[in-house]
């Protein structure tokens, strides 16, 4: 159900370059580790290894993150909400290659920010389906029912009908996982209306039917 965003293929040194303001970061720009390497550096070293080693192009984007969080002046925010968008995404990349859930909690606290931080953001409504997708791969159930649910509360009317129909199908699962059946048929009702497409209707009427004859048996 994740999206692979566009921006994300971009060059990141090129989202550097563009944004940077020719004066150097502040004085309290902390600089943790790779003190040989300026910001376009770092850039450099995340665009030559976030496509085939993700796992190795985070602890770059993490010095990104963490030199420009003392400096957030407004010239300087574009960039860090970029590379905190592509560390959430990276994070998913290497769950992706490595398959251990480990790369998805590590996600989370990036997704949180970002949603907590950026909410004018075109992305937002994505990035909340991601923190969602980490929770879910994760096996978190609960937590991932919590964040769909909010996903539908906040975003229903603007999620095309192929990501809805994902959402669903996932609160179905998440609450057979976590013992919230009630609250998932609560919501499976409210999307029966004819103003939701087929798919959606007829998955929706057939999960209550099947939970229905489960709990006849």
């Amino acid at each position: 159900m994740t999206k692979n965003y566009p921006l994300f293929f971009l060059s990141f040194l090129l989202v550097i370059v563009v944004l940077l303001p020719l004066k150097p970061l502040s004085a309290e720009a902390q600089i943790v580790n790779f003190p040989e390497l300026s910001l376009e550096d770092l850039a450099q070293k995340v665009d030559a290894l976030v496509g085939h080693n993700p796992d190795e192009a985070i602890a770059y984007m993490v010095e990104i993150k963490m030199r420009l969080t003392n400096s957030m002046s407004e010239e300087y925010r574009n960039i860090y909400c970029e590379n905190l968008f592509r560390l959430g995404l990276t994070h998913m990349s290497a769950f992706k290659q490595f398959s251990d859930a480990k790369w998805l909690l590590g996600a989370v606290p990036f997704w949180t920010e970002f949603l907590s931080d950026f909410f004018s953001d075109p992305r937002h409504s994505l990035a909340m389906l991601n923190l969602g997708d980490c929770y879910y791969g994760a096996e978190c159930w609960s937590d991932a029912m919590d964040v769909y649910l909010h996903t539908l509360d906040v975003y229903s009317m603007q999620i095309d009908s192929e990501d809805l129909l994902g959402i669903l199908e996932r609160i179905y699962h998440a609450s057979n996982s976590s013992a919230r059946e009630n609250e998932a048929k609560k919501v499976l009702w409210k999307f029966l209306g004819e103003k939701y497409s087929h798919s959606i209707r007829l998955f929706c009427l057939e999960a209550l039917f099947d939970d229905s004859l489960k709990n006849n048996n």
